[in-house]
């Protein structure tokens, strides 16, 4: 095989992957757009074949009722109540108006906007039961404008006729935040999830907001800023005026909303809010000639938001203007549009999926915001988003060049560590290592730095057999033209599992199949592909692998196969994996850089023939794994720390 791994490149269509999965393309699709799984290329949709065969182990260890849910988020007509609010059991009455196309969800916002503000003496005119506008006393023009401009897109007798609901669903209720968690209520799951829109809990913005405590913020800016939450948060924790906040968002209904709670924030002024009805990608200060809001380039002292996860935003300004995003993710894209409209030491708090630290698809963003600017903080959230479970973290970023010894901290609830910015720059798609600590970089930097050799240019690699088509080709009984096969999941530590799966011959039909002398090879080490651990087995019956396992044949000078076997099965290597590669794949390339330490002729012909005595089953792997981590000069308390670190017993 070439130094590209062939599994690496494979590209499958949506169709080819919902056959692989066992699904709709439907679902397929629906599971790109919740983010479960990332498309290399979007035009048309391809995927990675590694990464369809990771959803598939997903799937087959039963963590399929969350997908499904996830699938079925972007057809969703469910609702969901955003967690910290307050609503009474009768919402349920203004979703079935709203479900039963009795009035539109624009007209029960403005209706519950209207209650609100008769509560809070906004509205001086008697309350009938319905809105008449040439009938109603304002207090003040501003609200007075805003409200009969929003009227003027309804239908007068919707209003009408949900009043009389939203005042007696909302008796007495009064809440800053209750009309926009109200329009997250009404919104069904399948519209939010189908523009990567979550609710973000009030906390989160707090926090998000003190970062920017004690510095001279004088504009801020919320690019998707939706019903108004981070601009009114940063009017009271940050005390700005009125003429300080910015707001940018495609929804104009949720605009309205956060003009009227913004209004509600200062009562006793007139103004009108700055928020723009724009996409803040494509539309707003873009840098063309004709574009009328140019002059806020480099212009916000602080931007804060939480973009939309797990869509993309497919135009030609996506293109042309972010050419240096590859992935094409939406909240990348509104990451550089953001550090755009900072001015030069300003600074950018975003909230993001986690994978946004480490998968590959995202280097793009990572590099841009360690090589070129200064990240001050990276903060690891949890599962925080309701309805989500995907894992969050929040990014503190300044506009500046960084300094050469640049560091940011890596906070999570458990410690706070410094990390060198030189450090993620070196490591392979500059990926964040948020589960290394100090300790942990010491160890592996000692580890790496002894004399060791690698599997690179020294081993013969190849895939497992692709049907393309299991269901049709791989049996679990024995018949007639079949011979044994493993999958994956019947590779153990060592050995195999017994045989459960048969594979019709010959190959002649399938997909892609291995030069099948590598197969039949006498002996051969086999791995699991799929997986957060390194599991490999020693072959010497020629067993026919599928796809799920890969196939290693080393060829390190004086090492035997089974001495190979041992180290890439001991704690050493199950710690370097996990902490420098943090992945569920066990990829070629990771593996290639696995040290395998110069051991003297004696030592190396020992522990060889105490590795085939673990594979007789004459000796407990315990004891030769000992040894192995002693030829790291590993004290006992390390090995002690990082057989706890991998869950070792022994």
């Amino acid at each position: 095989m070439n130094g590209n791994r062939k599994e690496d490149l494979r590209m499958l269509t949506v169709k080819r992957t919902a056959g692989i999965l066992g699904v709709s393309e439907a679902t397929v699709r629906n599971w790109i757009r919740c983010g479960r799984i990332a498309p290399t290329a979007r035009n048309p949709v391809v995927l990675s074949r590694v990464d369809v065969l990771a959803l598939k182990k997903d799937i087959r260890n039963h963590v399929v009722d969350r997908l499904q849910k996830c699938a079925n988020k972007s057809n969703s007509r469910s609702f969901h109540t955003p967690r910290h609010s307050d609503f009474p059991a009768g919402i349920v009455k203004l979703r079935r108006a709203a479900s039963g196309k009795k009035c539109g969800v624009a007209s029960i916002l403005f209706a519950a906007v209207l209650d609100q503000l008769c509560k809070r003496g906004e509205v001086l005119t008697e309350d009938s039961g319905v809105f008449l506008p040439e009938n109603t006393v304002w207090n003040r023009d501003c609200v007075r404008d805003e409200m009969l401009k929003w009227h003027a897109e309804l239908v007068p007798s919707e209003v009408n006729e949900v009043y009389p609901l939203v005042t007696e669903v909302f008796r007495g209720l009064i809440s800053d935040s209750l009309c926009g968690n109200l329009y997250q209520a009404l919104s069904r799951d399948g519209a939010r999830y189908s523009k990567g829109s979550y609710y973000t809990p009030e906390a989160l913005i707090a926090d998000s907001l003190r970062t920017a405590e004690g510095g001279k913020v004088r504009h801020f800016l919320d690019p998707c800023c939706g019903t108004g939450n981070y601009l009114c948060a940063a009017a009271e924790i940050l005390n700005l005026p009125p003429e300080a906040l910015y707001g940018v968002d495609t929804d104009g209904t949720a605009l309205h909303v956060a003009r009227i709670s913004l209004m509600l924030k200062f009562p006793r002024l007139e103004f009108t809010p700055h928020l723009y009805c724009a996409d803040a990608l494509c539309e707003f200060a873009t840098g063309a000639r004709n574009c009328r809001t140019n002059r806020f380039l480099g212009f916000f002292d602080f931007i804060a938001t939480n973009p939309p996860w797990g869509t993309v935003k497919k135009s030609a300004c996506t293109q042309d203007i972010f050419r240096e995003i590859h992935s094409g993710e939406a909240f990348s894209l509104f990451i550089v549009k953001a550090l755009s409209l900072l001015k030069e030491g300003g600074l950018l708090s975003v909230i993001l999926p986690e994978s946004v630290l480490n998968i590959r698809a995202h280097a793009d963003i990572r590099r841009i915001l360690t090589a070129h600017h200064t990240l001050r903080r990276i903060k690891l959230l949890g599962r925080k988003f309701s309805g989500v479970f995907t894992n969050s973290v929040r990014l503190d970023v300044v506009k500046a060049v960084p300094a050469a010894d640049a560091a940011f901290a890596l906070e999570s609830d458990a410690e706070v560590r410094r990390v060198r910015c030189a450090d993620v720059l070196s490591r392979r798609d500059c990926a964040y290592p948020v589960n290394m600590t100090a300790l942990d970089s010491e160890l592996l930097k000692r580890i790496f730095a002894l004399p060791h050799i690698t599997l690179k240019g020294h081993a013969k690699w190849a895939l497992g057999i692709v049907t393309g088509d299991n269901r049709r080709f791989v049996s679990g009984t024995p018949q007639p033209g079949y011979e044994e096969v493993f999958k994956g999941g019947d590779v153990n530590p060592f050995f195999f599992s017994e045989p459960r799966w048969f594979i019709k011959v010959p190959f002649d039909s399938f997909q892609q199949v291995a030069p099948l002398h590598l197969y039949t090879a006498p002996e051969k080490l086999v791995y699991r592909f799929i997986s957060n651990r390194l599991i490999f087995a020693y072959d010497d019956r020629r067993r026919w692998i599928l796809n799920s396992a890969n196939i290693l044949i080393p060829e390190l000078p004086s090492w035997s196969m089974k001495l190979v076997l041992a180290f890439l099965n001991s704690t050493v290597f199950q710690y370097i994996f996990m902490k420098k590669y943090a992945t569920h794949k066990v990829l070629r390339r990771d593996l290639e850089e696995l040290p395998f330490p110069l051991l003297p002729a004696g030592k190396a012909a020992e522990l060889a023939q105490m590795a085939e005595s673990v594979v007789k089953k004459e000796l407990n792997f315990c004891e030769l794994d000992q040894i192995i981590c002693e030829q790291f000069r590993l004290t006992p308390e390390e090995i002690a720390g990082i057989r706890i670190e991998t869950g070792r017993k022994c």
